[in-house]
């Protein structure tokens, strides 16, 4: 008994984090966005910090667009922005045998009528069994005890404010993620 107990322990943990996490995807249905004019800058650092929390020891940088601004939810691209950091820390921290500092950077730029975050780290990359499936809830997680429902549901904020989230490289050597939403005039 006392051998099996921390084992059931944990299972019974899983199962309520699942529900839970199941629960509150179903109460998830966000609020329709509130698309104003927006300097992504100032948001993308603060999203950082929200999702670097605890990681003192990975480097973070924004690089270039600090005048691009977008027709976007704050709130939504906060979301998004935390979730991407917050992910690509974690797969830094539990990445086997690092030798080398993590890094997650952001760069914005204007694409057209896009304006374009891409979010890159050097860890593990996501894994390919995984590729598939990541944007699918309950499907796609890479991380011991997620749920899947991270990027299931950055996806759908992007998509709520005419945008896109995509994973736009992946390897051994990191990975990228890439969030477009409607430029400002």
């Amino acid at each position: 008994m006392k051998r099996a107990a921390p084992r059931l322990e944990r299972a019974i943990q899983r199962a309520v984090n699942l529900a839970e996490s199941t629960l509150r995807y179903g109460r998830a249905e966000p609020a329709a966005p509130n698309i104003t004019r927006i300097s992504l800058a100032p948001i993308i650092e603060e999203a950082a910090a929200e999702g670097l929390a605890g990681c003192s020891d990975i480097e973070w940088r924004l690089e270039d667009g600090a005048s691009v601004c977008a027709m976007a939810d704050a709130d939504h691209v906060h979301r998004v922005i935390a979730n991407l950091v917050r992910n690509a820390a974690r797969a830094i921290k539990e990445q086997p045998d690092r030798t080398s500092a993590g890094r997650i950077s952001a760069r914005i730029h204007r694409d057209g009528t896009c304006a374009v975050i891409e979010i890159i780290d050097n860890g593990p990359g996501v894994p390919k069994a995984v590729v598939g499936r990541l944007f699918q809830p309950f499907a796609g997680s890479a991380s011991r005890g997620g749920a899947g429902l991270g990027l299931a549901i950055a996806r759908e904020l992007a998509r709520g404010m005419k945008g896109d989230l995509e994973l736009s490289r992946n390897g051994s050597t990191g990975a990228a993620f890439t969030l477009k939403v409607p430029a400002a005039a």
